[in-house]
């Protein structure tokens, strides 16, 4: 039994285990620490049916783009850089190998730091043991024009491997995705970096079990989103968040229909206790519609802008300072649309002169048949025909309730 020590370095060995004629037996024991510039080969020129060698490996080697073979045979990266057993047999047509490595196997970790470019778009396949662990992947910029994902081999690669992959940011997704070992990467971390994914193999069920790490970031890091709007999600299914719009003052952020929106709050946001609380609107009245409003009466409220069944509870009533009163039919009263009764009515409203504005409350009174038809629109006319002559506007302040539908 011949023992031959091989010291593997970056310029690779090639070795002839010669197994001839009285040499039916031999072992080798390798050592070395070695990032590979060229190939490392144990080959046998010659060899007799039951021959056999032993190689105990005790070297650390990257293989880089190069290869270690044992008999023809290339041996996985993971196997060279741990300490083990090859064990080589010649029956006659054909050698086998097999390893044995030392107790568990350890995790095949290629220490250091690659800085990637992130392509356009498709696949960055790692391999553990020959890819560094640590992973930079940044834009230069990179505008992705597809999907661009992150994944590793799974082959013959030992439990609790690891990859840390950093998002560096300059990545800009437009309508595409980044996925990195399975875990979908935001737009803001993609931009501006400062994200982390860990991903360790579980062998027992041959996957990567990643986790997404996000840094500290501050508010400069959001993109710009419209005016008066707030980041959140309007439907009632799982979607990335949009900006909803605060398009009109005084609205509040509902949930009505399964659907979220800015909008007045209705009955159903109250108790049966609280129906009746008091709401106001804001009305103008020009003098072509007041001129009319003996024939056309003015729709005040509806119940579309009410949110709910209107209840009248009173109105303030304001002249514009200027222009001329009306000469006929100045008598106004307010009703419910279809009703005979009026809720409130101001005797002379129309006829009030001067350069002054004037301000009026007009308060509810009770229908002189004993019932008023409600439900519909509260709307104003004038009670005798139409007004004739004047070109004041009228404001009305109307306060209201809601209540829902009889």
């Amino acid at each position: 039994m011949v023992l031959e020590t091989v010291t593997i370095t970056a310029l690779g060995t090639s070795q002839d285990p010669y197994i001839g004629v009285g040499f039916p037996y031999r072992n080798y024991l390798v050592t070395g620490t070695a990032s590979l510039g060229a190939n490392v080969d144990f080959t046998p020129s010659v060899s007799n049916a039951g021959a056999n060698f032993t190689i105990r490996w005790e070297a650390d080697v990257t293989v880089n783009t190069f290869s270690v073979s044992i008999c023809g045979i290339v041996i996985n990266q993971s196997d060279v850089n741990q300490n083990g057993l090859f064990n080589c047999y010649y029956d006659g047509s054909a050698w086998s190998v097999q390893y044995y490595a030392d107790g568990t196997d350890q995790p095949q970790m290629f220490y250091g730091v690659t800085n990637v470019t992130a392509p356009t778009s498709g696949t960055i396949t790692l391999t553990a043991g020959v890819d560094k662990f640590y992973q930079r992947l940044i834009g230069a910029p990179t505008v992705l024009a597809g999907n661009l994902v992150v994944t590793a081999n799974t082959a013959g690669v030992k439990d609790g491997t690891q990859f840390f992959v950093q998002i560096a940011g300059s990545i800009t997704l437009g309508a595409n995705s980044l996925t990195v070992f399975g875990l979908t990467i935001n737009s803001i971390d993609a931009s501006s970096g400062n994200a982390m994914v860990i991903a360790t193999f579980d062998a027992g069920a041959s996957v990567w079990r990643a986790q997404y790490i996000r840094g500290s970031f501050d508010l400069s890091n959001l993109a710009a989103i419209a005016a008066t709007t707030v980041i959140g999600n309007p439907s009632s299914s799982t979607a990335q968040p949009v900006a909803i719009a605060a398009s009109t003052n005084g609205r509040l952020l509902v949930r009505r229909s399964n659907a979220l929106s800015f909008q007045f709050l209705d009955w159903d946001n109250f108790n049966t206790t609280n129906l009746f609380t008091p709401k106001f609107i804001d009305v103008t009245i020009n003098s072509a519609d007041i001129l009319t409003s003996g024939a056309t009466p003015v729709t005040l409220l509806d119940q579309a802008t009410a949110q709910g069944v209107p209840v009248f509870l009173g109105a303030l009533m304001f002249m514009t300072s200027g222009g001329s009163a009306y000469a006929t039919n100045t008598n106004i009263g307010l009703r419910y649309n279809g009703s005979a009764d009026d809720v409130a009515f101001f005797n002379g409203a129309l006829a009030i002169s001067g350069a002054s504005d004037f301000t009026h409350h007009i308060i509810p009174q009770a229908p002189s048949s004993g019932a008023v038809a409600w439900g519909g629109d509260i709307e104003l006319y004038t009670k005798t025909g139409n007004p004739t002559g004047g070109t004041r506007a009228l404001n009305m302040r109307i306060f209201f309730s809601t209540v829902p539908p009889p």
